[in-house]
């Protein structure tokens, strides 16, 4: 996918976003890893976004999915390819390049490609994600310690679900800004005593039904922007056999 391709997307923000923006122009390679389909993708997108708007220049900015075998073979191909591919591409090797990769656990040796370019072309900083928790470990060794910082990407939160069902006027009733996780929302729907003020009884019973809609279908994005039941079912089904390697 293109950077003009990727601004046309319509992005849900996560809340982990905002920690990972703080490294955006640290020297330390970024690594996004977590479970197939819990958003690692969007992310990278939303990082994107971010840089455009803050008018970093789109040839500075370079996304690669590693699941395209021709990008995967110049990957595996080699540092030196790889930067006269960029330099082709139009990136001043001299300046600030971010580098967006996705799937890395795809390459054959990431780990001493990464080292190579953290170490010897610091003007390119990596942001990278991996789909495999386990896979992803396997391949990344020692030698990236100092080198990386790793951020683990969960699933949904139930404020991040309300916010992807459009639930904006839940999202008031609650005072989103008090809500930090999924354990203060459960409470809260069992016990109200913390709450300065509480939920009205009409925002009370919403709330109680999608919780149990979280609870029962989990925080998958995709699983939480389907509206029909058969069809969450099957893409859960789908995710699980990712999972355990079925297709």
């Amino acid at each position: 996918m293109n950077l003009s391709e990727i601004l046309q997307l319509r992005l849900f923000d996560r809340e982990i976003l905002n920690s990972i923006w703080q490294w955006i122009d640290d020297e330390r390679l970024v690594i996004l890893v977590g479970a197939r389909q819990v958003g690692k993708t969007s992310i990278l997108y939303l990082l994107i976004k971010r840089l455009m708007d803050r008018g970093v220049a789109p040839d500075s900015i370079f996304y690669f999915d590693l699941e395209d075998f021709e990008l995967l073979d110049l990957f595996n191909s080699g540092v030196r390819d790889f930067l006269r591919y960029l330099e082709i591409q139009g990136a001043d090797l001299g300046h600030r390049s971010y580098v967006f990769v996705d799937e890395i656990q795809y390459m054959d040796d990431p780990s001493n490609f990464l080292k190579l370019m953290a170490d010897h072309h610091k003007n390119l900083k990596f942001i990278c994600s991996g789909s495999s928790t386990l896979e992803v470990r396997k391949k990344f060794t020692d030698s990236l310690a100092g080198r990386k910082i790793v951020f683990e990407i969960p699933t949904l939160s139930f404020r991040e679900y309300l916010a992807f069902r459009q639930e904006q006027e839940l999202l008031r009733a609650i005072g989103v800004e008090d809500w930090k996780s999924d354990q203060n929302v459960g409470m809260a729907l069992l016990s109200l005593a913390n709450i300065v003020e509480p939920p009205l009884e009409i925002h009370r019973k919403q709330l109680q039904a999608h919780y149990e809609q979280y609870v029962v279908f989990g925080g998958y994005p995709a699983v939480v922007l389907e509206d029909q039941r058969d069809r969450k079912l099957r893409l859960l089904t789908r995710y699980m056999n990712l999972m355990s390697g079925r297709t």
